[in-house]
């Protein structure tokens, strides 16, 4: 069965909760840590507390958080936890990474291998022998190494998350210095903001006037939240210098497709909300700063 979940928002524990009570033949919960099309986070720690009690593996879909936010699936329970090469991980994309943990693995091993590719096990022991199943992609691989050499040498997890929540807290703060609602407001994701865009203005336009006109490029909302939304993307080899290059664009593109803003001091009240959030526990909001 799916959860249906209204676009920007995220999936509560109790809804899940639900829905087990009412399918108990279900085996497992699929979901996304965080969403790139919407930068809405879900609750998936939480979810995990349910799942870990039952007979139900949890796998998790961490393509925008492994790199970007926190997501220890030994610690919260995650039984299989997805992500790829493309984003927090900074490597082109086109390569898969996946994670089992020890009941995941068990569950695999009691299912016969259904296709030639998909086979977990067979996986598994080839790369206990310093190989892949398959042909594999040697230069991703090298290109992984040194992109997890260079988060190390720049202080390792922590400091990645650190930096991570402070870019979050100024793109928030200066697209609200903007008046631009945010589109995802309580649960969000630390890798990319989504930015709604007034009444009027056109928002396809705007994508173009930051790529021609200050090298910024932006992705657009989808579906029917096309020309309607802007993506700021702030993951991978970012700073605030990026972040506060990226306002910039969004202001002169607001202005150029029909919209107006006021504000004579957004970079600035950026720049303050990302100094404070590195003062602070990541994922702590900074009371005087708007989230």
């Amino acid at each position: 069965m799916e959860i249906d979940v209204a676009w920007g928002q995220a999936v509560t524990p109790a809804q899940v909760e639900q829905a087990l009570r009412e399918h108990p033949e279900a085996k497992g919960v699929f979901m996304q840590v965080c969403e790139t099309s919407t930068a809405a986070q879900h609750p998936v720690e939480a979810i995990a507390r349910l799942t870990r009690t039952r007979e139900v593996l949890l796998v998790a879909d961490g393509i925008s958080a492994v790199g970007i936010s926190p997501c220890p699936m030994d610690a919260w329970g995650i039984d299989c936890l997805l992500t790829g090469s493309q984003k927090g991980l900074m490597v082109p994309p086109g390569m898969a990474l996946m994670a089992l943990s020890a009941r995941a693995w068990k569950r695999a091993e009691s299912i016969p291998v259904s296709c030639f590719y998909f086979n977990l096990a067979g996986e598994r022991d080839n790369l206990l022998k310093g190989q892949g199943l398959f042909t594999s992609p040697v230069n991703l691989i090298v290109g992984l190494h040194e992109s997890l050499s260079m988060l190390f040498e720049e202080g390792g997890l922590d400091a990645l998350y650190r930096k991570q929540w402070a870019l979050t807290c100024m793109v928030r703060t200066g697209a609200l210095a903007l008046d631009l609602p945010l589109f995802a407001p309580t649960h969000y994701a630390w890798g990319v903001t989504s930015i709604m865009l007034p009444a009027g203005v056109d928002g396809d336009k705007l994508l173009k006037v930051a790529a021609d006109e200050c090298g910024i490029i932006f992705a657009g909302g989808q579906d029917h939240y096309k020309g309607r939304m802007v993506r700021f993307g702030h993951m991978g080899w970012v700073d605030w210098a990026d972040a506060l290059a990226g306002l910039h664009a969004l202001a002169h593109g607001l202005r150029a497709s029909g919209g107006f803003s006021a504000s004579r001091d957004y970079l600035e009240t950026a720049l303050s909300a990302y100094r404070r959030a590195l003062d602070v526990e990541p994922g702590r909001v900074i009371p005087d700063v708007r989230s």
